[in-house]
């Protein structure tokens, strides 16, 4: 097992989760099927992801499809209802203080990762922050991970990345990553625990 120099991390669901009441915030601006507004939501994201299409006019245009009368900015809050995890911030922190370099690897569209980079603070957090709608490709696509590796000048072998998409992991080991499968709310697995075994001391 290589020297590990990079951690990078997921966002959703690794180094943040939902704000209580996100999902309620959503599926409150209908009165019909909140989870089928939810679906539609997300799949108007997608293309997003890769800065491909604006997220705000594609919010609109889901919103227009259900003739839901609520500005475009109350649900462009409600999908930015997010807080960071600082139990496992800590641990990144520390890891800085030793000299490893810690990275955000996630897929986002540009008013998320804006809302993520300036609001949630993520600018001064992390070393580098690599969201897929500026690289223009998003994971589980191998390029995503060859120009992340390419752009920290870092050999592939000495970077553990961890997600909580079993897709995410499996691509990253594909193009040489050491990767593993990490869920921040999964409980019987610690982050602790996982950097421990690559020889990182939090």
């Amino acid at each position: 097992m290589s020297r590990i120099d990079v951690l990078l991390l997921d966002a959703d669901g690794v180094i943040q989760r939902p704000a209580d009441g996100w999902l309620d915030s959503i599926t409150a601006l209908t009165d019909q099927n909140g989870d089928a507004l939810l679906a539609d939501i997300f799949a108007a994201e997608r293309p997003c992801l890769t800065g491909s299409a604006d997220f705000r006019s594609a919010l609109q245009g889901v919103l227009d499809s259900w003739a839901i009368a609520a500005p475009v900015d109350e649900a462009l809050a409600a999908w930015t209802r997010i807080e960071p995890i600082e139990e496992v911030l800590r641990h990144t922190k520390r890891l800085q203080a030793a000299g490893i370099k810690v990275a955000l690897a996630s897929n986002q569209q540009t008013h998320r990762a804006r809302f993520m980079r300036e609001a949630l603070g993520y600018e001064q957090r992390f070393d580098h922050l690599y969201f897929s709608c500026d690289l223009g490709v998003a994971k589980p696509d191998a390029e995503y991970f060859e120009v992340v590796v390419q752009r920290l000048s870092c050999p592939a072998a000495r970077i553990l990345f961890l997600d909580d998409h079993a897709d995410n992991v499996a691509a990253a080991a594909a193009v040489g990553l050491q990767a593993q499968l990490f869920r921040a709310d999964d409980h019987a697995c610690e982050i602790s625990d996982i950097l421990a075994s690559y020889g990182l001391q939090s």
